[in-house]
């Protein structure tokens, strides 16, 4: 059963979802091979987007996108990852 996400963290919202999207049996050969585009209207975390991706991708669709109408700004910045670099200033 899924709660409320409101106030779930991104991992809290991913836990939330897992298993709990299906694709409807008789849809299946419906959606084989064809591409799919998901609609929502506000993007929080993208876990309701990328576990809906992945069930559909997991039923044989093609190809999803994905198109939305707004998202909710991040509290926090996405952390950067730490390069090191080497004497002659390349990334190792």
């Amino acid at each position: 059963m899924v709660v409320d996400q409101s106030g779930l963290s991104h991992g809290q919202r991913a836990a939330n979802l897992a298993g709990a999207m299906k694709v409807v049996p008789k849809m299946v050969d419906r959606l084989a091979q064809s591409d799919v585009i998901l609609i929502d209207d506000v993007v929080t975390t993208g876990s309701t987007l990328t576990q809906m991706a992945l069930t559909l991708q997991a039923s044989g669709v093609s190809r999803v996108s994905a198109a939305t109408l707004a998202a909710t700004m991040r509290r926090h910045p996405p952390r950067r990852q730490k390069v090191a670099l080497s004497e002659a200033g390349e990334a190792d």
